[in-house]
């Protein structure tokens, strides 16, 4: 068997040729990588990204929860959640970039929501894991069924415009991460 030429002493079509293959590679990969991710609420226990996470556990928290934050540290946005409502007000959903601590959300949320106050208590779930794991666990289906409930049709719309935000925030960083925008190299070639 004939040991492959390296890259160096490849003619310029061969070189090219060996990089659209690695890169086809690469993007395979990244795929398989993506769907071993996938988040399984079949478990109870489950693990993405070296993280454990308890998937029922926060299934039975959004389930029970009024007012929550699912923020997204890597994109640097919060989902936020508030489901008070009554007859004048319905809820709320939007994306914010993520606060400092969970005290300055709770006051933001009264300031946003004057009419119902600071909330007394809050879910906030640091959501460490892609974005598209929110659909797969089930836990955006949970939060249109709440908001279906309450018996706005603008919340449930607001919450899946935010998630494609989110998504095509992380497509754009996963693209930037490719293309090095944004990023220092360690090494340089000389």
């Amino acid at each position: 068997m004939a040991a492959q030429p390296k890259v160096d002493e490849m003619g310029p079509r061969h070189r090219a040729a060996h990089h659209s293959r690695d890169w086809r590679l690469a993007r395979r990969s990244l795929a398989s990588w993506q769907n071993r991710l996938a988040v399984e609420t079949k478990g109870a226990e489950h693990v993405e990204n070296g993280f454990r996470v308890d998937i029922n556990q926060i299934l039975t928290h959004v389930e029970q929860s009024q007012v929550m934050s699912i923020f997204f540290p890597i994109l640097g946005k919060s989902l936020l959640i508030d489901l008070r409502h009554d007859a004048e007000e319905g809820p709320y959903v939007t994306l914010a970039p993520m606060a400092a601590s969970v005290e300055d959300r709770l006051n933001e949320f009264g300031e946003l929501r004057p009419h119902f106050g600071k909330p007394e208590n809050m879910l906030a779930v640091p959501w460490v894991w892609r974005v598209g794991g929110l659909k797969d666990s089930g836990v955006l289906a949970i939060l249109m069924r709440r908001m279906d409930e309450t018996g706005s049709r603008e919340a449930g719309r607001t919450c899946e415009e935010c998630y494609v935000t989110l998504l095509q925030a992380e497509r754009d960083q996963q693209l930037a991460i490719v293309k090095g925008d944004g990023f220092r190299t360690i090494w340089e070639r000389k």
